[in-house]
């Protein structure tokens, strides 16, 4: 409350004129910036920290992998590397929420069923919830789809899930509603939170508690990344981080109420979808398992992290596969000039130091011959959103940070009858060409 006092003069008559003004939405709605604003900060730091991590680990994860394919391991040795493996996969679990929370995950968004998916998730978080609380779903009838990815609904769920079952450790009602809300219908205060939405309707989806709730000073902090309440070494503090990237990624948004001694109930937003829900992905991101063979397929390899790069050579030829390595795009180029039709695909990381992206060299090569198999790679994660390009020619995409399996798996699926014919259409001008 702001208080103004002035002096006036009426009718030769003195008076004091003193004005109330009621700033608490303003001071709220400066607040809501500054956190925002520090979220923003936070989510850019702990983006470009997971593209390192991403691939110090795959570095890690692979030679490790690879040492414990060999026969005749001492069994302390493959011990301590199985333990290796492990502490590069709980690492990597890190670096996916960091790239949540940044809003730098691969997403594949498409109309979804919120109830059938809130079904389906809940089906399976039963076990992790327990049996002293009990779960309510209260699903609303023919709820229009939601336009989102499946995976990170799945996280929202289990984030929100296991947040309210340690909230309840004496147990307690755990309830799951749905039901669409529009701008229109936010109050005044609500609409200015969110001023760069474009949807107008959205599919929503509380997750109420009855636990012990959040005091005002908690609740400032609940979306920041490491922020827990919780003893040390009972939760790294990402799960509401992760949240609240996902939601923002998806040009929805996240609310919470809570008070102490009165329960938390958090409120997700997901834009509704224009069209009807589909029944599986447009776009595998993940290839389908497949014996490793060889067969002397050739593949031209870009990579311009060095450790990265000797280590993929080096499973590769293990595998019997002939490798072509470059370091950035004009590199790949001139490899390519050299031996393009002994190329039977590419593997080439998304973000090149250069001026031409892996995209863009996928794209080049692939107009050159056709039948080129593609696999990009990437610790970054944006690079690699939908596009036509991609959902035309079926490219693969393989997540940093990988194993020496997942990415002999990868590979060996894009040549399930092993090399492929050798005819090959004859080589246009781009072989003469350089950066264009």
């Amino acid at each position: 409350m702001i208080l103004a006092a002035e002096n006036l003069v009426l009718g030769n008559a003195p008076y004091r004129l003193l004005i109330l003004q009621d700033i608490t939405e303003r001071i709220r709605l400066e607040t809501e910036l500054r956190q925002s604003q520090k979220v923003e900060s936070v989510g850019r730091l702990a983006a470009g920290v997971a593209h390192d991590f991403n691939n110090i680990l795959t570095v890690i994860l692979g030679n490790a992998s690879l040492e414990l394919c060999k026969e005749g391991l001492d069994s302390e040795l493959s011990a301590s590397l199985h333990e290796v493996v492990l502490a590069a996969e709980r690492a990597t679990a890190l670096t996916r929420q960091l790239l949540a929370y940044s809003r730098k995950q691969i997403i594949q968004r498409r109309p979804l069923g919120l109830n059938a998916m809130l079904e389906q998730s809940v089906a399976t978080l039963r076990w992790l919830i327990g049996t002293h609380i009990a779960v309510d779903l209260r699903l609303a009838p023919g709820l229009p789809p939601i336009f989102a990815d499946a995976n990170s609904l799945d996280q929202v769920v289990m984030n929100l899930a296991l947040n309210a079952r340690d909230a309840m450790g004496d147990g307690g009602t755990l309830t799951f509603t749905t039901f669409t809300t529009s701008l229109a219908e936010l109050d005044d205060a609500g609409r200015a939170r969110h001023p760069g939405t474009e949807a107008q309707r959205f599919g929503c989806l509380a997750v109420q508690d009855t636990g012990h709730g959040m005091d005002a000073a908690t609740l400032a902090h609940i979306f920041e990344p490491f922020f827990t309440t919780k003893d040390p070494g009972k939760g790294t503090g990402m799960g509401l981080a992760t949240v609240y990237g996902i939601l923002s990624q998806h040009a929805g948004w996240v609310d919470v109420e809570s008070g102490p001694g009165c329960g938390t109930t958090f409120r997700v937003y997901f834009p509704l979808s224009k069209e009807a829900a589909e029944e599986k992905p447009a776009l595998s991101v993940v290839a389908p398992a497949a014996p490793p063979h060889g067969e002397k397929i050739t593949i031209l390899l870009v990579e311009d992290e060095n450790a990265l790069r000797e280590f993929v050579s080096r499973a590769l030829g293990q595998l019997g596969y002939r490798v072509l390595s470059a370091t950035n795009g004009q590199g790949a180029l001139e490899v390519w000039a050299a031996h393009r039709d002994e190329i039977d695909l590419l593997l080439t990381d998304v973000v090149m130091p250069d001026s031409i992206s892996g995209r863009q060299l996928a794209h080049r090569l692939v107009l050159d011959r056709p039948d080129l198999k593609v696999i990009l790679t990437s610790g970054h994660s944006t690079e690699l959103i939908e596009t036509d390009f991609e959902r035309q020619n079926e490219h693969v995409f393989l997540p940093k940070p990988y194993g020496a399996s997942h990415l002999a798996k990868t590979i060996a699926a894009q040549f399930p009858t092993g090399r492929p014919n050798d005819s090959r259409s004859p080589a246009p001008a781009l072989a003469q060409k350089r950066a264009v």
